[in-house]
Parts: C-alpha cells; structure tokens; sequence
C-alpha cells in the first residue's frame, strides 16, 4: 500500500517533539519537509533575518502564512495557520499561540473572528493541541461548538531511551527561562539536599553569573541549556530526581524526557504539568504560589497587564518559604523512602512504554485523523 505523505511544516529547528515524531512516525505515513537540526544548530545569518522580520510582523499581524505542498495532507507545527488548498492539520499547546501569545489579539473580537474563519475553512481537518489544558484554552477562546468537533488531543510521545539503576542520588533542573520556570526554587532546594545529605546536582539553564557563583559550592554543576541529544542523555543517566518548580510551562517537554529515563518529576500544578505528573503516582505535584494564568489557561493580562510585567514580578520577588519547604520535603521523601522513588520511577517507565505519552498511542491516533483527512 502506497505511504501517505504528510509534509511536517516546521521550523529550521524543530522543538523535540517533532524530532520524536520523524524518528518514529505511525506505519504508513511518509514525513516530509521537516528540518532535523537540532535546537544547539547555528543557523545562517539570512534566517535570523527572516525571523526578526517575521517578529516584527507579528505585532501587527496574525501567524498566518501562504503555503502549497504536493504531500497529500500538510501538518502545520509551531501555531502557523495556512492559506492554503491543501488539506491540513494543526498542533499547538496552547491556543494562544495562534494569536502570537499577544494579549491585545487574544482580547480582539475581530482577531479571533479571522482565527475561527480559518480553523473552519473545510479543508482544514483537525486541530491537535497537545494536552486537555491546550484544548481548554480553544473552547474558551474561539468558543464554536462545530469548531470543537475538529479538536483531539495528541500528546507528544517519547520512546524509552534508558532506564539505568544508580547507586546514588543526583538532582537535575533543566529550563531556558530560569527565573519563569522556578530557578531559584531549585537551587535552593538543592542547596538544602546538599547540606543534609551531601547529594549533587545539576542545573541546565542561564542564570545570572552572581547565582552561579553563589551556589556552585553546594555540589551544584551549571551548565548551559540547549545542550545536544547525546549531552543531555548523559545527564540524565546520572539523574534520579527533576526538580522542575515552573510558573510558566505549556507542556514541559523535559519531564517527558526524564520520565523517559524513570526519573521522577516534583513539579507544580501549571497548565498541562498535572496530565503527565500525577501526584505520588510517577510524581509530585506542588500548587504554584504564582502563574500568568486563569483558571481557563488564558494569560491574565488583567492582573499582570503583560508578560513582561509577569517575569518581571516574578524575577524580583522574595522566596516563598512554604512552596520551597514543600519542594524541600518532597525531595527528601524521595531520597529517604527507597521504596517510594522505586515505585514513581516504575511508573515513568510504564507511562512512556504503555500510556498516552507512548509512541504507540500517538501514533494510533495520529495514523486515524490523517487517514480520516483525506477519506
């Protein structure tokens, strides 16, 4: 039987996900287009170019491109709405995104009008946000019964890369935006493992060069993020515990990473982070003492008035000793109680080799809404 071909509308460098995606696609189905560079790939001066421009248009405009592709379906990643006359599909983890993530756009009547238009033209078939937190924030947003009917929710997948038993702790923190996704608490908290139990950690991220220099004497290695696949799998091999207190996240990919090599997560109860951490299960989960969203997972601009204004609260406020004390404790729990770290490492396993974020499930799915985009 002939091979669908889809072609995977990404950028240069694809987030994670779709790299998963090319490298483990459903039966059947033939990706084409799609970049395999990696985040860490320096890219030509002419794209960078490109993508400032395009930046700039985006304060004006919608993410909306002009696209035709000989495939048989086009899948559009990164919230990039199509003009086109193809059939095709589109991922995204928020709704948001297909108004750039600008409040202004998101609160315009007009602007939402011209996203719905599109989204019901006949010849795109199905939406796919990652988590039911995504698709939560399409009812609120679009509000369009009929729309909904376009909406599955596909979430990323991820294969098992190792599952390698340690004889010791270690703690890992991986984020690009330190400050946003709990930085500090990490730090901290590692700073109190370290002296209570003299355990080593390691931070992949950007923090300013004075907070490196003032935890670095805590068993604390810093290293730079967007690290390569081959890095990063080295890293977690030497894991047992992810400290990931975020304010911000949408997904979290990195807990898919972790949970992919049976290390635990103790994270907060943000947007989609509750659907793949499940408390005490393979798990912690910890209520956030802030985030920039509504209980729908819209950003409020109404008490933040930008996201700016949200990192900017967020960079310079003192620490909350009862979200770290918590961070703190659960920690040690997994640290003192053999048999509790074993069964939530277990059950990172399980959930990637089995579950909703195995590569066998997304690929069911998957594989039924294409074939179902051109029936």
């Amino acid at each position: 039987m002939k091979k669908l071909t889809v072609y995977l509308r990404t950028g240069q460098r694809p987030h994670p996900v779709y790299h998963e995606l090319l490298e483990n696609p459903p039966t059947g189905i033939k990706y084409i287009g799609a970049e395999k560079k990696h985040y860490s790939s320096n890219l030509p001066i002419t794209h960078k170019i490109k993508v400032d421009l395009f930046d700039i248009c985006q304060k004006i405009f919608l993410p909306i491109i002009p696209f035709t592709s000989s495939a048989d379906i086009i899948h559009s990643t990164n919230n990039i709405l199509l003009l086109t006359n193809n059939k095709w599909v589109i991922d995204c983890e928020s709704a948001s995104g297909f108004f750039g993530f600008k409040d202004y756009k998101i609160n315009s009547k007009i602007y939402r009008k011209i996203v719905k238009t599109i989204l019901m033209q006949k010849n795109c078939t199905a939406i796919l946000p990652w988590s039911e937190a995504a698709k939560n924030t399409i009812y609120h947003l679009l509000d369009d019964k009929e729309l909904m009917k376009k909406v599955h929710v596909i979430y990323p997948a991820k294969k098992i890369e190792s599952y390698k038993k340690k004889n010791k702790h270690h703690l890992i923190f991986v984020g690009r935006r330190f400050f946003e996704k709990g930085g500090i608490y990490a730090l901290e908290t590692m700073k109190a493992i370290n002296e209570k139990y003299q355990i080593k950690s390691t931070v992949i991220s950007n923090p300013p060069q004075e907070i490196i220099e003032k935890y670095s004497k805590y068993g604390i290695e810093f290293k730079q993020p967007n690290l390569k696949k081959e890095e990063m799998t080295k890293e977690y091999d030497k894991s047992t515990i992810m400290l990931f207190p975020t304010f911000i996240d949408t997904f979290g990919y990195t807990t898919l990473e972790a949970m992919s090599h049976g290390i635990p997560t103790i994270t907060t109860k943000v947007f989609a982070m509750t659907e793949m951490v499940e408390n005490e299960k393979n798990g912690i989960t910890i209520n956030a003492p802030i985030t920039p969203y509504t209980k729908e997972n819209i950003f409020d601009s109404k008490k933040f008035k930008s996201w700016n204004n949200f990192v900017k609260i967020v960079t310079k406020s003192p620490i909350n000793d009862e979200f770290l004390n918590k961070f703190i404790k659960n920690t040690s729990k997994l640290i003192e109680s053999k048999k509790f770290y074993l069964k939530l490492s277990k059950n990172c396993i399980k959930e990637i080799k089995k579950g909703k974020f195995s590569i066998k499930y997304r690929n069911k799915k998957l594989k039924k809404l294409y074939e179902n985009t051109i029936a």
